[in-house]
Parts: structure tokens; sequence; C-alpha cells
């Protein structure tokens, strides 16, 4: 799918059509009489976070002990806690067992905030309105077609620069004549011309306001839940030198504050009125257009632009919209030249792409990523926080990235660990007394000054550590790129290992131990035994000292600590043993738990009455990655109703949704559900163990092709296949080695075409296994004999 078409009114951002660079997003969605783009941006968050009411964070030591000696039990989230055996000190237990510490509960803040909108008057008493809403993912560009009776039809284009945050827009509106008109000119009254334009942003309204708002409309109460008495809201909304600004107070990271501006970049052909009241709650700019077509400008820029938004919006005034739109559709070009796959099931490959398009819209390497839910569909206060949540939402965001070829928005991930890795070798030197890095289950856009999260249960779950450093080994898996390695991912994947070889204890058996560790989501039983070896924390902690000793390796460095680390890794408890080390823990099963012993039981998320099928499809990405892997994917039994499930989540935009409208409102676009671009390249290429797979999820009666895609050993491959029998598979070779892969020719040995190896040759390896030697830079191409 080239294309998404919708022939109707999109009422809510977080159904509308989206835009983006990486940096500056667009949500195209209707009002009465109005087109509204609403715009968002990663860096733009309320940075406050109000720690003056929270307790000193968890000693891993308290903690120990009051699960071991006196009995705590409490739930995952607060609420009672009692000690079975009875508290030396009752009210630390109390102020720290309460899940999350009154800076998280009582204030919505630290959390993302909406730029403001843009919004386009129609003409207003025009009857008949039919609407075609169009987004080409391969220009990057939405059109809108609006006719009514008469004749009258207006019709506009629009995208956002690729290289300055920049929206455009262009529009024509045809037929407006004596027979159609509806405004006079009645004592100055209204505008002159039928379409116009409101850019504003609305005051930040009062969390008390908000929530029972929220839970009106929609019986949800986690917004409300966070009206503490000391939460207030953000400055008013303020016009300054012809742009629009919200300030922001000052924090940690903007040490004189944020601001977050924007203006139109051109003032030919319009007049310009602000309007600002406190009536009015917010700040407006009212954009009156000479003619009947135009193109518009809209310049948005933060305090993360390092001249300042004052000299930044001017600066942007430079270009013009011819420049913007040729450089973004360039871009677009580019993007879509890196990969690409072809199914005979439409409703995968149009997935696959609105989500890939929609990675490209809102992340990059060198910007602040955006947390639970896409910037340009949030409301003034988003669920938990709109938090980086480690325990699976962020790391799903990611999921396929390398093997798409598109590292640039893979490495977005890295930014967001930027925020967790100060605070973490803080939580691990004075709450854990380990060396390292302990990563934290929460985390915002903002460097805290203490652990963010320090209440228990969930201040102190050890597995998002191990979680959290995978990507690091992944992406030199993929890449190859040992420069890499050596400046970024090695310091964090050693930083985590060594968090583990301190947490875990020797015991008299001579096995090293994980105590406490409360895995999932769970809270405390008043049983220890509940809380010994648990097989999250074990399986993290095993795979993360397995890759650090590969990373180690690869590098010839710290022979001291490998040798720490493979001692270790041969005296764990047998919870621990029983994946193999190849397979990350995340991609056999979630918090733990074990996959079913029939492998041919159908994959769990299939059942009509499991969380996935009814309200929580969320975890899908990861859900179907788990049932590949582990090979309880049956492609002729379970490929259709997958995608019946995915078709089911989809909204009309391309997205797939992560938690039920009916259960939490209309909360913006979920961005974890991204991942599912992992799950479905997943079922065409697997790399994971030392060997490619092809098309492995795939029935052989469903024809496709993919080009481009990445493999682990940094090899880009493309291949078909058309009536169960693969054509041909192309293998570009960027670092060299061994290329292994999976006989998809039964036992005949290919015939391998090259035009800067001379004689290759393939060498057969044990079962189906054909090995082929490359060049750094070599092609190759495989077809049967």
């Amino acid at each position: 799918m080239n294309k998404i078409v919708i022939n109707r009114l999109l009422l809510v951002p977080q159904d509308g059509l989206i835009l983006g660079n990486g940096d500056l997003s667009v949500s195209v969605y209707q009002a009465a009489d109005e087109i509204r783009f609403r715009f968002g941006k990663g860096d733009v968050w309320d940075r406050r976070h109000d720690c003056s009411q929270d307790p000193k964070p968890a000693h891993i030591d308290e903690v120990r002990r009051g699960i071991e000696v006196e009995g705590w039990e409490c739930g995952p989230y607060g609420g009672p806690v009692h000690a079975k055996n009875g508290s030396s000190n009752e009210a630390r237990m109390r102020e720290i067992c309460q899940g999350n510490p009154p800076s998280y509960k009582a204030f919505p803040y630290p959390c993302p905030k909406p730029v403001g909108e843009l919004a386009m008057r129609l003409p207003s008493d025009a009857q008949g309105l039919e609407i075609n809403q169009t987004l080409d993912i391969e220009s990057a560009e939405i059109t809108v077609e609006c006719r009514w009776k008469g004749g009258l039809h207006l019709s506009l284009v629009c995208f956002i620069a690729a290289l300055d945050n920049v929206f455009c827009l262009k529009w024509k509106l045809e037929g407006w004549n004596e027979l159609t008109r509806t405004t006079g000119d009645f004592k100055g009254v209204g505008p002159a011309q039928p379409v116009w334009f409101r850019l504003y942003r609305w005051n930040d309204p009062t969390i008390a306001k908000a929530g029972e708002a929220h839970f009106a409309q929609h019986r949800h109460p986690g917004i409300r839940s966070k009206a503490g008495p000391k939460a207030s809201p953000l400055p008013p909304v303020l016009i300054e030198n012809g742009a629009i600004v919200q300030h922001f107070p000052a924090d940690t990271v903007f040490q004189n504050g944020f601001q977050c501006a924007m203006a139109p970049l051109s003032t030919e052909g319009l007049q310009i009125e602000p309007l600002t009241s406190e009536a009015m709650g917010g700040a407006m700019l009212h954009l009156l257009p000479d003619a009947e077509e135009g193109t518009l400008a809209i310049g948005v820029s933060t305090s993360s632009d390092p001249e300042g938004t004052a000299t930044r919006l001017p600066t942007m005034a430079k270009g013009s919209f011819s420049g913007w739109r040729s450089s973004s559709r360039n871009e677009a070009q580019k993007f879509w030249e890196r990969s690409s796959l072809t199914l005979a099931e439409t409703r995968l490959q149009d997935l696959w792409t609105a989500s890939l398009h929609a990675k490209r819209s809102t992340y990059r390497a060198d910007t602040v990523p955006p947390g639970l839910f896409l910037p340009s569909t949030l409301g003034d206060y988003s669920l938990w926080h709109g938090d980086y949540h480690t325990n699976y939402n962020l790391q799903s965001i990611f999921l396929g990235d390398y093997a798409a070829n598109h590292p640039e928005i893979g490495d977005a991930y890295f930014r967001a660990m930027d925020f967790f890795l100060p605070i973490g070798r803080k939580i691990a030197r004075d709450y854990y007394g380990c060396r390292g890095l302990f990563i934290q289950l929460s985390g915002f856009a903002t460097h805290p000054s203490d652990d963010p999260l320090g209440a228990v249960p969930m201040g102190r779950m050890a597995y998002m550590t191990g979680w959290a450093a995978n990507r690091y080994w992944w992406r030199f898996q993929y890449t190859q790129n040992h420069d890499w390695l050596v400046k970024t991912g090695y310091p964090v994947l050693r930083d985590c290992a060594l968090f583990y070889t301190d947490f875990l204890q020797l015991g008299a058996d001579g096995l090293y131990h994980a105590f406490p560790s409360n895995q999932g989501e769970d809270g405390f039983s008043g049983k220890s035994e509940d809380f010994m070896d648990r097989p999250q924390i074990l399986r993290h902690a095993r795979y993360c000292l397995h890759i650090a000793v590969g990373a180690a390796k690869v590098l010839g460095v710290d022979p001291d600590l490998i040798e720490t680390w493979s001692h270790i890794l041969v005296r764990l408890p047998a919870e621990a043993t029983k994946l193999s080390l190849d397979l990350a823990p995340e991609l056999y099963c979630f918090d733990g738990g074990e996959i079913s012993d029939d492998p041919s039981a159908q994959p769990a998320f299939l059942d009509p009455d499991s969380e996935s099928y009814r309200w929580y499809p969320g975890k899908l990405a990861f859900q179907i990655i788990q049932a590949l892997r582990t090979r309880r994917f049956i492609p002729d039994r379970d490929f259709l109703p997958t995608v019946s499930l995915l078709d089911r989540w989809t909204h009309d935009n391309g997205l797939l949704w992560a938690m039920s409208v009916g259960n939490y409102g209309h909360v913006g676009a979920w961005s974890e559900s991204l991942g599912i671009v992992g799950a479905i390249q997943e079922m065409l290429l697997q790399s994971w163990e030392g060997y490619i797979r092809l098309f492995p999820g795939l029935p052989l009666c469903q024809d496709a092709s993919f080009q481009t895609l990445r493999a682990e050993g940094a090899f880009l491959l493309s291949a078909s296949r058309k009536d169960g029998a693969v054509q041909s598979i192309e293998i570009l070779s960027e670092a060299g080695g061994l290329f292994r892969i999976e006989n998809p020719w039964s036992n005949s040995l290919p015939i391998v075409e090259t035009e800067n190896s001379p004689n290759p040759k393939i060498i057969e390896q044990e079962g189906r296994i054909l090995a082929l030697p490359t060049e750094s830079g070599g092609s190759y191409l495989l077809h049967p004999a």
C-alpha cells in the first residue's frame, strides 16, 4: 500500500492521518466547519518533577529484609501493606511499599505536551460535504478534497519539510461565485474570504478539570487520579514577536526554562490578527488570506534549537514552498528505496507500510523520541505520564528497525536510554550497592536528581536492566560497526553486566542466586520463596552476561571480566538455563512465563478470550515474534487468523492500536504497536540463530518478496517466493564473513553468481545449513540449479 484513502471525517487527533520528519509531526483530522492540523514534537515536555513529598528511595537491603524476615505483603501499585511477622519500622515500610512515589501519583508531570494546532476554516454554510483524504506514503504528502452542493470544491495538499520543522500547506477553492457565495459584507463582520485559518495553543487546563472531563467521557480514572493538591498547569500561552509561545518552568535539562513557539513564516497575502484574552483561554492568530488560493508555512521551534526560538523562526522563513516540497519528496523517496516488501496478503503489507511510515514521521536518532503516545495525537495530560516504560513498551516501538534497514530510526532508542543512564548508575551505586547500571521501569525526557520510582514493588524490579541492554548488542549484530560498539554499545553492556555481577549472590550450593527478584508487575506475597530466582530476572541476567562476554571478545577487552562473567554463566540455577543463549528472554515469553509443552497448541493470543484479542493488542508484536522463534507458529494454521486479529485492531489511518478505546478512551495513538513492523518482517526473514531462514511465517500458498532487509552479520537480502518456491536470493555483504542460510531448495546446491568475488563456493554444512564465504562489499546472487 502506497496510499491510505479515507472518505469520511476523522474526529479525533489519534485517528488522523500522520506526517512528520522524525522531529515535528502533524495529525490531520476534522471538527465542525474545520480541517485541523495538530502539531507534535518529541522534546515538548512539561519536565517539572516535584519530589518534595517522596520518601528516601528504597535500598535493596531493607527490601530484602522486608521480604525475607518481616514477610511484607502488598499489591504492585500500592494499597494495604502488612508485615506478617511484624515490622521493625512500620512507618518506613508503609512509605516505600506504595508502588509509585507521590511524585508519580499526585502529579501529572513530567509528561509530554501538544505543540498546538492550525485550523483551516471551511465555507460554513455550504451543504452536502463530501470529503476524500489521502495519505501518499511514498511522497509523504496528504491531500484533502472537499466538495459541496453547487460545484464548490476545495483542494489542499500538505507536508512537513524534511530538514526544517516547517509545516507547509497549499490550497485552492473553486466554484466560489455569486451562486455559491454565503458570506457578505455586513458592517465588517466575518472574513473577506470563505477559507481562512486559526493558529492557536490553548492554555493548559487544571489537572482536576482535565481528569474529570476524561472520566466523564470515557469512565477511565487514570488522569484524574493525578490531581494532587499541589499539581498546577503550565503558565498561560503568550504571543511574542508574532509567534505563539508556551513557556515551561526551568528543569534539570533546560535550566533557564523551555519554550515552544510556532508562527507563520510568510505574511505575504495574509492579514494576521493576534488574539489573547483570559476568557478565550489561550493565544491565537487569525490568518486571513486575500485570495481563494495560496500557500501557508508554519514554523515550529523549541529551546532544543541551539540558536533559540527567536532566531530559529526567522531563519526558517528564508526557505520556500517549492524547496521544502522538493526536499520532502526526495527524502521520502530515499527512505523507501532502503527496503520494501510485497505480499499477497495485502492487509499485512499495508500494516507494515503504514507503521514504518509512522515511525519515520516521529522517530529519528538525533531528536528526543516520543514515549507511550505519538506527539501529534497527545491530549493535555497522558496516562502513565506518557513516559518511557521499559518493561516492554519502549522496546516494542523499535522492533524491526534494523531488519528494515533503517538504523536512523532504531538508534532513537538510545536517545531515550540517555535519560536512564546517569540516574541508573546512581540507583545501582546508592540503592543496590552495586557497580554498573540499573535500568528503572519508568523514565522521562529529563534528568532526575534522584530515583524517580524509588518505591516498591515497582521500583526494584531487576529484569529491565537486561531487557534494555539487548538493543545495544543487536545493533552491533545487524551492522557490525565496531566503532559504535566501542563508543556507545559496549560501555552500556558492560555496566549492565556489572550490575548483575554484583546483584547475583553466591549461595552455599555454589550457584549464583537472584534475591529479591519479583517479575512482571508482581506485588509482595509475604513468602520469601516467591522472590528467589524468579525466571524473568535470571533469564535476563544470563542473557545480559552472555552478550557482554560476546561484545568484550569482539573488542578484545576486559579479559578479567570475561572470566568472571563466564564463571557466573555456568553457575546459575537450572531455571536460568532452560533457554538457548541465542534466544533473548523477551522473545521467548513475557514475565518469566513458559510456552505450552504441546507443540501443536495454537498461540495464546489467537484465543478470543485472551487479552490480546479482546482489549490489549499492544503486546502482539512481541507475541508474534515469540511464537515464530519458539516454532509454535504454524503458518498454515495461524497465519490468516493472525492477520485477521491484526486487522481487527488496525484503525482507518493504518495504525495498530495497543489498548481499547472502550477501556482507556481517546488518549493518543500508541507508539508500542509500531513494533509490528518487526513481527511482519520476522515472517519473511529470521537470522537470530546464526543462520538465515526465509519466509518462516508464511504458508506456501502465499507469494511474497522483499528487498534489502537486513540480517544479523550485516547482510542485506532480497528474495522472492512464488507458488511455494524461492526464486532467487540477492546478498550484499557489508562486512564480509560467512553467510549461512537454511537451504530453501531442499537438497540441491544453488548456483552462485557474483561480479566481484571470483569462484565463490557454497559450503554444505550439517543438516540443511549452507555457508558462503563473502567479502566486504561483495554482492552475490543465489538461484536454484
